[in-house]
């Protein structure tokens, strides 16, 4: 089998392309695949974020995002995308954001194999013209693989007949910590940007500042919000206990070591440092997204606001947290037999499912 994975920035610390190192890794180390990624926009010189097995081939094609935006140009390279060094086609290729999924639906002609395309944001999140879009470009493919039984209903709606739910997989966690054991300490981790809802977290704080006592708030990541972010943290006086920590590349570490992960986003497809979280067993404070709802429908292990709730109900919630033991002890159980659900071989077994129902349906 031979499979490529068509990606914007294979370097980037991403859960995207988190996603894609496990499973190409898994798929050649395991299934003896043959594994391609293409990376449109970074360049040789460029490192990638995530280890890869030696025997998957990556192809950094070196567009300049001003290239990517010219469809013309982008057009006249799609062989440099599709076909592989030696001009042959692969069984399946996966594209992995809507943007590619445009250029392949149009040019699918030029492909023996086939296509898969794959949509990792929630459908809110889109304007109305690129839903009209998605809609048009993801009939063409012969899969669409959505992360939720939600999402999954939402396009089926609009009449697409081609729709798999495969969710994201979770790494094995480093050696778990009991949660009784692990730090006064609640960590967020993303991108400083509005979407991820940092300021209705430190809002929420601010209403329970005097219960947290040793308790810390830490928010690691970037972006275009931080300054806004630093702000709001002077003009609520929480300068002792919530504190902005730049990026890190030790995810798993810091939500390992935490007594809980907070997750405040305005928007959220398929959130993998949820997972993550769940993998380590560390407890879950998390605003009520779809998808939250379908990784919590057995165990319960996640605490959920609800977002019209806002950020008053979620200081409550960091506040049970941190006030009961007993709660973080089971909410740290269910986590772990969550986690399960969503391990790298059932899943890695879910997409080696697909693959083969694709190509041996072609043969039929």
């Amino acid at each position: 089998m031979k499979i490529t994975y068509i990606v914007n920035q294979i370097t980037q610390l991403g859960g995207i392309e988190r996603v894609i190192s496990m499973l190409s890794n898994y798929f050649v180390e395991k299934y003896g695949y043959e594994v391609r990624i293409v990376s449109l926009n970074t360049k040789e010189t460029d490192e990638c974020g995530f280890d890869f097995n030696s025997k998957i081939t990556i192809k950094h094609c070196g567009y300049s995002p001003e290239e990517y935006a010219n469809r013309r140009l982008l057009n006249s390279r799609i062989r440099e995308i599709l076909k592989d060094e030696e001009g042959r086609d692969t069984n399946v290729v996966v594209a992995c954001h809507g943007n590619i999924a445009d250029l392949i639906a149009l040019n699918k002609r030029l492909f023996s194999g086939k296509v898969v395309f794959t949509e990792h944001s929630a459908w809110e999140y889109y304007t109305k013209a690129r839903k009209m879009a998605q809609l048009l470009f993801y009939r063409k493919a012969d899969k669409l693989v959505v992360l939720t039984e939600a999402a999954a209903s939402i396009y089926r709606k609009y009449g697409l007949k081609n729709v798999a739910v495969i969710p994201n997989a979770v790494r094995e966690a480093p050696k778990f910590k009991d949660a009784g054991h692990k730090a006064h300490e609640l960590v967020a981790i993303g991108r400083l940007e509005e979407v991820k809802g940092y300021d209705n977290l430190i809002h929420a704080v601010s209403l329970i500042k005097n219960k947290l006592g040793d308790w810390k708030i830490v928010i690691y990541g970037t972006g275009s919000q931080e300054e806004e972010l630093k702000k709001q943290i002077k003009t609520f006086g929480l300068e002792k206990c919530v504190k902005l920590a730049g990026p890190t590349n030790e995810v798993f570490e810091k939500i390992h070591d935490a007594s809980g992960y907070l997750l405040t986003s305005r928007s959220e497809a398929f959130p993998m440092v949820v997972l993550e979280s769940l993998a380590c067993g560390t407890p879950v404070v998390s605003y009520a997204f779809p998808a939250i709802k379908e990784m919590n429908a057995k165990n319960k292990a996640i605490l959920e606001v609800e977002p019209r709730d806002s950020y008053i109900a979620f200081g409550e919630a960091i506040t049970r947290l941190i006030e009961d033991k007993n709660l973080r002890l089971t909410l740290s159980e269910r986590s772990l037999e969550t986690a399960k659900e969503y391990s790298l071989e059932k899943i890695a077994e879910m997409w080696k499912g697909l693959f083969e129902e694709l190509i041996n349906g072609a043969k039929k």
